[in-house]
């Protein structure tokens, strides 16, 4: 099992565990499912807003660090919680505490999977702070949304390591947990999404996101940004994807944006992306 990936029998049977409801789905955390409650009434405020994520400090303390970040930034800093919502929005909230709560999730009592998850929701991290620069200096999409697409897009990994806590044989190779992950993962996520009542644009996401010959009619969306997001990175840090030929890829074209440029190179981007970045890690 060391160095031979997993059978196609064990994968058609955490497949059909899976769309069998044999194999449970994560819930979100508890504070995105009582602020997602709290939309749902007409006459929802910020003072409500603010009042519920309270209860949730580390969180509330998140919020207010990002909207002082590039993405929100007005002529003054935001010191205060109500405010910081006011800035961002009641939607733009909403998508920020759900990504923010995420983090509690990526967690395994396998120290073997704990490793594999910590590397997802670290570069998921590094995408989301690309995604959400990458939208408002485009001024596509929404940043919010943006950021919530990037934190989402490796999703599926969630219910597909929890099965794999069952099986240390499996742990041991880390080709079978990149086969599971590979085979499996892109439908799991949008599965996962889906139960959480994300709209079609964002459960599109983790189904769809590192294809990059995807093509569609219409305008750019967040699988779009997300792919480029990718890209930008790998090109930045030299990563799996460095060598793919941009040119070839439609969702530059969608958005807009010269194949050939670095984004990381364009001024101020680099800084404002690790400004970003550790308002999301503190």
């Amino acid at each position: 099992m060391a160095d031979a990936p997993i059978s196609e029998q064990y994968l058609r049977t955490l497949w059909d565990d899976l769309v069998s409801n044999k194999l449970t789905l994560p819930s979100l955390p508890d504070i995105a499912t009582r602020i997602d409650a709290l939309m749902r009434k007409d006459d929802v405020d910020s003072r409500q807003l603010a009042n519920e994520l309270r209860r949730d400090p580390a969180i509330a303390v998140q919020v207010v660090r990002m909207a002082n970040n590039a993405a929100y930034r007005g002529n003054q800093a935001v010191n205060e919680l109500r405010t910081a919502i006011m800035r961002i929005g009641l939607p733009g909230t909403r998508n920020l505490v759900r990504g923010l709560a995420l983090k509690q999730m990526f967690a395994s009592q396998s120290s073997v999977l704990q490793a594999r998850l910590r590397g997802v929701w670290a570069h998921s991290l590094e995408v989301a702070a690309t995604a959400q620069l990458l939208s408002a200096r485009l001024h596509k999409l929404e940043p919010d949304a943006a950021l919530l697409a990037g934190l989402v897009h490796q999703i599926g990994v969630l219910p597909l390591l929890r099965q794999l806590e069952n099986n240390p044989e499996i742990q041991r190779s880390t080709q079978a947990i990149d086969h599971v992950l590979e085979r499996l993962g892109r439908q799991a996520g949008q599965m996962v999404l889906s139960s959480w009542g994300f709209p079609p644009s964002l459960t599109e996401v983790p189904a769809q996101v590192g294809l990059f010959d995807r093509s569609h009619a219409g305008a750019a969306d967040y699988v779009d940004l997300v792919n480029v997001a990718i890209l930008a990175l790998d090109v930045h840090y030299e990563g799996v994807n460095a060598s793919i030929d941009r040119s070839r890829v439609p969702a530059y074209t969608a958005l807009g944006l010269d194949p050939a440029v670095n984004q990381f190179a364009q001024p101020g981007f680099a800084a404002a992306y690790e400004e970003l970045l550790a308002a999301l890690t503190s």
